[in-house]
């Protein structure tokens, strides 16, 4: 069960992203700045929220609608679910699942990695790993890979959802060559 649901946050995540660009030259420093108005929606749009929901509505619901039948799919089939790293690995599955229906794909990259690393701390401190109650992602990887609970593909696929995930949760200088904004550019 572990594999498969680790498996199907990886893939909803890493489908959007194109894979990880080369470090291009340096670039001057740069400083970006988005700008929001007070009634405005993030989409530059002067709609009326009522108006945009519903525009959102009808131009978004077929991707939901394929992205949740691609869950559906590739659910594994029981009666219940366990969550060995407590309530909050459930919450951060749930939230995972939800934004990666309603296109929210950084957050179902940040989403998921955190549910698997709390997945992981917990299925260790279960084990009587008590050393890595608090370590970050990257080790719990490398522990779960030597206890073959995840497999090499796994292993490869989830260090690249972590480097997409990195530039979102750690401040990187602008236009720095990780960054989703360079890789968008370049």
């Amino acid at each position: 069960m572990w594999r498969n649901i680790c498996t199907a946050l990886v893939g909803m995540s890493l489908t959007v992203f194109p894979p990880l660009i080369s470090p291009k030259p340096r670039f001057a420093r740069l400083v970006l700045t988005t700008e929001l108005k007070v009634g405005i929606m993030v989409n530059n749009s002067n709609l009326a929220s009522e108006e945009w929901l519903t525009r959102e509505d009808n131009v978004c619901r077929q991707g939901r609608l394929a992205r949740l039948n691609w869950l559906a799919t590739n659910a594994i089939d029981a009666e219940y679910w366990v969550f060995p790293g407590g309530p909050m690995s459930k919450y951060l599955f749930e939230e995972a699942r939800y934004c990666f229906v309603y296109g929210r794909f950084l957050a179902t990259i940040v989403l998921g990695l955190a549910y698997i690393e709390h997945t992981l701390a917990g299925l260790f401190y279960a084990s009587g790993r008590n050393d890595l109650e608090r370590a970050g992602i990257s080790i719990l990887l490398q522990a779960a890979l030597a206890y073959d609970w995840i497999g090499q593909a796994e292993f490869d696929n989830l260090q690249r959802a972590r480097r997409i995930r990195n530039p979102v949760t750690h401040f990187r200088r602008p236009l720095h060559s990780d960054t989703i904004e360079y890789r968008t550019v370049m």
